[in-house]
């Protein structure tokens, strides 16, 4: 069993998006997933923080950069979010509320891992994980407490109880208490990317099967809603590849994927919890957009590194 898994782990690492693809579409078609508790999004969520803090070493956080991501922090996930809303409300009113929780999700859990399979920058992805996991307890809930026209009921206090525990709780847990017992601790460091992708792939099937009526019963909903969020994605990565337009191939790379590569399950989980059904809907789709644009980001980045070795 352990050969097996020895063998598994680096195909799952290095073919993450094909497995994220294959969860989308088992939640699609695998019935009797819809009746999972809509608590358990939470629990895998925490787990998946909790599992990712085995990739950070006590001594990453010498390598800690928050005055290099304070910029983008403050631009992308504090003030972008504010003008996505204002352009939804004027293009496409209906996605105003989801569109203000998408800009403000935070790096996702991942990133650091991420930034290492693609070549960008760990401690960059670090610092900017961290930060903005920090700041999503206060900023979300703050944020639509400012927006004056709320067309939605939010819980505000329990959204806020929901981020701390998913977010404070793992990292105080891990650090306070799972780091001291050295075996444990490695070997999850050993296994971290790959067990985070495959609880990753459990959220995508949960909460997809909640919407399975959506995509066969409503496909303009759904096609309006992916074009909504190729837009959005696109102009994520756009915005961090060009926040210092001097900046060298893995600074660019890194701030990308700090724009783009966001904590989508996070937003579902919220969604499907305090919002509507529309907007858990909107979100649930839209984790097919992160996929897709993180799969395209790759893409993108293999053809850029053929051209400046062909030049």
């Amino acid at each position: 069993m352990g050969q097996i898994w020895g063998r598994a782990r680096p195909f799952i690492e290095h073919h993450f998006g094909l497995f994220l693809v294959g969860a989308f579409v088992i939640g699609l078609f695998v019935p009797w997933v819809e009746n999972t508790p809509k608590t358990a999004m939470p629990c895998i969520l925490a787990l998946i923080i909790f599992i990712s803090c085995a990739k950070i070493k006590v001594a990453d956080f010498k390598e800690f950069r928050a005055r290099d991501v304070a910029g983008i922090v403050v631009v992308r996930f504090l003030f972008f979010p504010f003008i996505m809303y204002e352009l939804g409300s004027a293009f496409v009113p209906e996605y105003r509320y989801a569109l203000l929780m998408l800009g403000l999700l935070p790096c996702g859990a991942t990133l650091t891992a991420v930034m290492g399979i693609v070549g960008g920058s760990a401690a960059l992805g670090l610092s900017a994980t961290t930060l903005t996991s920090m700041l999503t307890p206060f900023s979300i809930p703050l944020a639509f407490s400012l927006v004056s026209d709320m067309g939605v009921e939010v819980d505000l206090w329990g959204m806020f109880r929901t981020l701390a525990f998913m977010i404070f709780l793992p990292v105080g847990l891990y650090f306070g208490v799972f780091r001291k017992f050295e075996k444990p601790k490695l070997v999850m460091r050993e296994n971290a990317s790959a067990l985070s992708c495959l609880l990753i792939c459990c959220g995508i099937i949960i909460v997809v099967s909640y919407q399975q009526d959506m995509f066969f019963n409503d496909p303009a909903l759904v096609a309006k809603t992916m074009i909504i969020g190729v837009i959005a994605y696109a102009v994520f990565y756009i915005l961090g590849w060009f926040f210092f337009r001097r900046g060298d191939f893995t600074k660019k790379l890194s701030y990308a994927l700090m724009s783009g590569n966001n904590n989508i399950n996070l937003g579902i989980s919220l969604a499907v919890l305090f919002m509507p059904a529309f907007e858990s809907a909107v979100m649930i789709i839209w984790e097919l957009n992160w996929i897709l644009g993180l799969t395209a980001f790759q893409i993108f980045l293999r053809w850029r590194r053929r051209k400046n070795q062909a030049a």
